[in-house]
């Protein structure tokens, strides 16, 4: 995603979809996040709890920058990661500053 080097309290929210395709096919997921620099991320709900394999879930993560960037054209990463038992999802997370 791309901020502007003067945001700040700018929010951008994105609504995604998870599919259980883990075996055994219940399972609970807890959500863990490393922030980008200068990017505050949050995650609703913060737990996934599926009962069936192929079942979808929803969730909502929302990226605020808190301060701003001074160099544009520059990059900050993180991650957003959900963790079980047995099973570890990650999703890289790239903010450019322009």
């Amino acid at each position: 995603m791309r901020f502007k080097s003067d945001a700040h309290n700018v929010t951008i929210t994105y609504r995604r979809t998870v599919t259980n395709v883990g075996n055994p096919p219940n399972g609970t997921y807890k959500v863990q996040v490393l922030e980008p620099k200068g990017i505050s991320v949050r995650v609703k709900p913060s737990i996934l709890s599926f009962k069936m394999h192929n079942q979808k879930l929803r969730y909502k993560v929302s990226f605020t920058a808190i301060r701003q960037i001074i160099e544009t054209d520059s990059s900050s990463f993180g991650s957003l990661t959900w963790v079980s038992g047995k099973y570890t999802v990650r999703s890289p997370i790239a903010v450019t500053w322009i």
